[in-house]
């Protein structure tokens, strides 16, 4: 069968030359009406029952359903036996001490499969968040599944920076975690304007390397109204974002074209220089991409498309499809990707150059495995990207884990209850594709043809 070519693919690009004089003056502005729909809406109950209802932002740097919401879930305990019993071959790891001529064995947690795994999730999937303590929550999904996550960053918890309401009349409301009870996340509601526009735009990296998406500047800006701070030869400077038509990075600051046409330099804060957290582009129909600061080049702006509301995203499935291994066997049933990812609202998560990339699992048509390292990845969009990097896509990964599809027998049909069948490992050394959703294109196509 035939395999896909394991090319560079210099994805997603942007097609056409990048004139920023012309850009500047005819770039236009959209309605911020326009854009209200894919924009996070929830209500928030607090603890002493006051309820704010209005467009959210989180942490600062999110605010729209496609932004990814960072934390750490606690493994189930029977995802971790299976990966032990399957990865040590039923041996797992053990501590052994002898007493008073006694010996006491008991099993011991593998360090290489933690009980805890860092995840994310686009706001869009969740349906509501439930603070438990100062740092665990319970979320509930759309598709009425439940985890338990715990804070290691500012997304959650009391580290979270800020969590600010916009009601209705357009008055803004600042949340302490502590005060939270529950977080209902809604479609937007019709008719209420938004504040300022969502950035969007085209980010190149050093190498010439495009991505196109919804931007978080420095991890904290994300709006038009927001304002990027500087020193212009010793004058502080605030440009509203909805002024500026580019920003390129130079020396030990950055040369900032207004839309009206001049270039300011700036330089002296971590907004243009030393400090800057790197920018990160939510892609629509992929995830997520970030760039570092020293690794960032030139970021155009442009006049943001609709996005993606609320009822644009479904919570997510168990992952399905066909893994086949370096010796051709297929086998199909439902996935468990490097030992615990195991649902499409999941990332894959690799870096290519100076990227690091998360690709939502739902928007990947199939994975193979590089001949030395890394894999090639194909989108249902048909685009391509080579990542490597990370344990989901090199030899760390901690196994692909496949539950094959029981087919019925009709003599003993509905005689008896349904049973799973027993989950297999795939080591990364036996891995060579895998296709999501459906069977082998290749054989589909050669059967449709027979």
């Amino acid at each position: 069968m035939p395999k896909h070519p394991m090319t560079l693919a210099r994805w997603p690009r942007v097609g056409a030359p990048i004139f920023l004089g012309a850009l500047a003056a005819v770039l236009p502005v959209r309605p911020a009406l326009a854009q209200e729909q894919h924009r996070i809406w929830a209500t928030v109950a607090l603890t002493d029952g006051r309820v704010h209802e209005g467009f959210i932002r989180w942490d600062r740097n999110e605010g729209s359903w496609i932004d990814i919401l960072d934390a750490y879930k606690e493994i189930p305990a029977d995802v971790y036996e299976v990966w032990r019993d399957l990865w040590h071959a039923g041996e797992g790891p053990t501590r052994t001490v002898e007493l008073r001529g006694y010996r006491i064995t008991w099993d011991e947690e593998d360090p290489e499969f933690p009980r805890q795994s860092q995840m994310g999730i686009r706001f869009g999937h969740i349906a509501s968040l439930r603070p438990l303590d100062d740092v665990r929550s319970e979320m509930t999904l759309k598709s009425g599944r439940s985890l338990i996550l715990e804070s290691r960053s500012s997304d959650l918890g009391w580290g979270m920076r800020d969590l600010t309401v916009r009601g209705r009349s357009g008055d803004d409301t600042d949340v302490e975690w502590g005060d939270i009870s529950r977080i209902e996340f809604e479609a937007t509601a019709p008719g209420v304007p938004a504040e300022g526009r969502r950035l969007y735009g085209v980010v190149r990296d050093r190498a010439g390397d495009e991505v196109r998406g919804f931007l978080s500047w420095d991890l904290d800006e994300i709006l038009t109204t927001d304002v990027l701070d500087g020193y212009d030869d010793g004058r502080d400077r605030e440009i509203p974002f909805g002024e500026i038509a580019s920003i390129q990075r130079h020396l030990g600051g950055a040369n900032v074209t207004l839309r009206d046409g001049p270039t300011v330099y700036l330089r002296g804060t971590n907004d243009v220089g030393r400090g800057h957290r790197g920018v990160q582009v939510s892609v629509p129909d992929v995830g997520g991409a970030e760039v570092e600061w020293d690794e960032l080049d030139l970021v155009v702006f442009e006049e943001a498309p609709p996005g993606v509301d609320y009822g644009g995203f479904e919570g997510g499935g168990a992952l399905q499809g066909t893994i086949r291994t370096q010796g051709g066997e297929e086998i199909s049933g439902r996935i468990r990707w490097n030992g615990d990812v195991e649902e499409s609202w999941e990332f894959l998560e690799g870096s290519r150059d100076a990227w690091a990339y998360r690709v939502e699992f739902g928007f990947i048509q199939s994975i193979q495995r590089g001949e030395l390292d890394g894999a090639l990845v194909v989108l249902r969009n048909g685009e391509e990207l080579e990542l490597e990097g990370r344990s989901d896509v090199n030899w760390d990964n901690r196994g692909i884990f496949v539950q094959p599809a029981l087919v019925a027998d009709s003599a003993s049909a509905g005689s008896e209850p349904a049973v799973d069948s027993p989950w297999r490992l795939i080591t990364w050394d036996e891995f060579d594709q895998v296709w999501f959703g459906t069977a082998n294109p290749d054989e589909q196509a050669e059967r449709s043809g027979s």
